[in-house]
């Protein structure tokens, strides 16, 4: 069969020819489509008749019928193969200044630093939504309503699959720290001389308790 036409197009992260032929006996067009792309539609090529069949259409390029065949594929091939899947993201961030050094920026270290001096910590998490393409590797993100969320910050998170426990210890864990930090916070702010004499009383704040197991309801995904 004559080869008319032949390019190379950049799909799902590859070169591939896309050759247009046309067959006199059978007077059409047709590209055949990459394997994988066909096995999973089911059907080996595109095409379109050499004649207009359609009287509605007056100015008919069957050329280009076939081109866009070819990308509607693609693109339905796309729509079977992503995968969307409920996460969680989070990313926990933290510093430690050693005892002993004056503050300063150069003395810090630690992954992550989000504060100037002494200790900090910050874990952030949120439950969303991700849909991964297998050939080309990309990664879409989206809030529980659906909503697309773009790139920005999202990637730099990290996730893991979502279950109503691990869901309940991120909350857990997250409540953990923050009843620490406010009891130590509410400690420091009161007066030196009171702060001293809780301290000779050992009235200091409690570490915070054990983290108790919470039940996150199920939600089902439709």
């Amino acid at each position: 069969m004559p080869v008319v036409s032949t390019r190379t197009e950049w799909v799902h992260g590859k070169d591939f020819k896309v050759r247009l032929n046309y067959s006199p006996k059978r007077k059409i067009f047709y590209i055949k489509l990459p394997s994988y792309v066909a096995a999973t539609l089911g059907i080996e090529q595109v095409e379109a008749s050499a004649i207009n069949q359609d009287p509605n259409i007056k100015e008919y390029d069957p050329q280009r019928a076939v081109e866009r065949k070819f990308e509607a594929a693609i693109k339905d091939y796309d729509k079977l193969v992503e995968t969307k899947k409920k996460v969680i993201f989070y990313t926990f961030q933290s510093r430690v200044r050693k005892q002993g050094i004056f503050p300063g920026h150069s003395d810090s270290y630690g992954p992550g630093e989000v504060s100037s001096y002494g200790v900090a910590m910050d874990l952030w998490f949120n439950v969303g939504m991700i849909m991964q393409h297998p050939v080309r590797e990309s990664v879409q993100y989206f809030d529980l309503s659906g909503k697309k969320v773009g790139d920005s910050g999202w990637k730099d998170w990290k996730w893991m699959e979502w279950t109503a426990e691990r869901e309940a210890f991120f909350s857990s864990f997250r409540e953990y720290l923050e009843n620490g930090i406010v009891q130590m916070r509410e400690f420091f702010n009161k007066a030196d001389a009171t702060i001293a004499q809780l301290i000779d009383k050992g009235m200091t704040p409690a570490l915070p308790a054990p983290i108790k197991p919470k039940t996150v309801e199920a939600t089902v995904e439709s």
